[in-house]
């Protein structure tokens, strides 16, 4: 699902990319998992991370639910964090990121996780191959964080 990415039509030559990523992980008989979908454009100021979710949220315990504008302020602060790490890699380049969805499982989905997927994300619109460092980085942070861990893939 592609939500709206841009104020303005862009001209044709800049087209926003969109980008999607699944991030799961098993360790210790516990899964990690997190779902992200994301829009970017170039900005005319420095870079800028916006979250425009529009899901439905918890329904029924066991089947994933998506992030709602409002609240699921945890797993947008985890996004915040993977897009920050995904953005270090990059050429200094002013980009406007939307996340438009964020998917996961009450028990099973960390503000890391979704941080993880959020860097992958990125990474997938634009077209951009992370070091095998990064990745590991991304995974590390995961399995070490606990439930509720805003994450730091930088440290």
């Amino acid at each position: 699902m592609r939500g709206v990415c841009y104020q303005k039509k862009p001209p044709w030559h800049e087209a926003p990319m969109f980008g999607e990523a699944k991030f799961v992980k098993f360790s210790g008989g516990l899964m990690h998992f997190a779902e992200v979908a994301v829009c970017i454009e170039k900005s005319d100021t420095s870079s800028i991370i916006k979250f425009d979710c529009s899901g439905k949220g918890f329904y029924s315990q066991g089947h994933v639910e998506d992030a709602t504008a409002e609240g699921y302020d945890d797993w947008k602060a985890g996004g915040k964090a993977g897009a920050l790490f995904a953005l270090s890699f990059l050429p200094a380049s002013h980009l406007r990121v939307v996340v438009t969805r964020i998917s996961g499982l009450t028990s099973d989905t960390t503000p890391a996780a979704v941080g993880a997927a959020t860097a992958l994300a990125i990474w997938n619109a634009l077209k951009f191959v992370p070091t095998t460092e990064a990745v590991s980085r991304l995974e590390t942070v995961v399995l070490q964080s606990s439930i509720d861990d805003v994450p730091n893939f930088s440290a």
